[in-house]
């Protein structure tokens, strides 16, 4: 992430989340953790060191983060309505007849995991190793408006998308569409 998007990035969370300063640490370094836990893929330990905090800190400094980016959700991601045809398609005549109703693309993805081995059974598919599958929605314009974790890889992709019609944060598919 460069630093101007880091510096808009630190006042979105504090006033529109509610992301507060703790006694010991400043909110750019809450958000500093949690980019480097997610963005990196590090673990605690290692991120606790790094930044002179104990585990049990980094922890909850990860967590407060991750609530306040989920609260803020409904305010900065809105799924389409399906009524207009994006531009990217009416623009090319060799895709509109055929994509003509499509308002976005759909994709899932497997995510290796670490699970107790008791339970990695469930979660190892066709891959040698223990994933779940993520469903993933994004418009034209590469933005994400909708991501679906499924529980674990031996879900099926017709069940994954039977959950994320049916859920209360659901994914809307217009009627046209279908």
């Amino acid at each position: 992430m460069s630093e101007q998007a880091f510096k808009k990035l630190c006042p979105i969370l504090q006033s529109d989340g509610g992301l507060r300063p703790t006694q010991c640490m400043s909110v750019e370094e809450h958000v500093a953790i949690f980019l480097h836990i997610g963005g990196n893929d590090l673990r605690y330990t290692f991120v606790s060191w790094m930044y002179r905090r104990f585990k049990s800190i980094t922890s909850g400094c990860f967590h407060r983060v991750f609530h306040t980016i989920i609260s803020l959700e409904s305010r900065y991601i809105e799924q389409p309505k399906g009524d207009v045809v994006p531009k990217e398609i009416q623009e090319k005549k060799r895709v509109f007849p055929y994509f003509k109703n499509c308002i976005r693309a759909t994709d899932g993805t497997h995510v290796r995991v670490k699970v107790p081995n008791k339970e990695a059974l469930r979660y190892r598919g066709h891959k040698r190793y223990p994933t779940i599958k993520v469903l993933a929605v994004c418009s034209f314009g590469l933005k994400f408006t909708y991501v679906l974790i499924s529980r674990e890889d031996t879900a099926s992709d017709s069940r994954i998308l039977k959950n994320a019609v049916n859920r209360d944060d659901k994914l809307v598919i217009p009627n046209d569409n279908l």
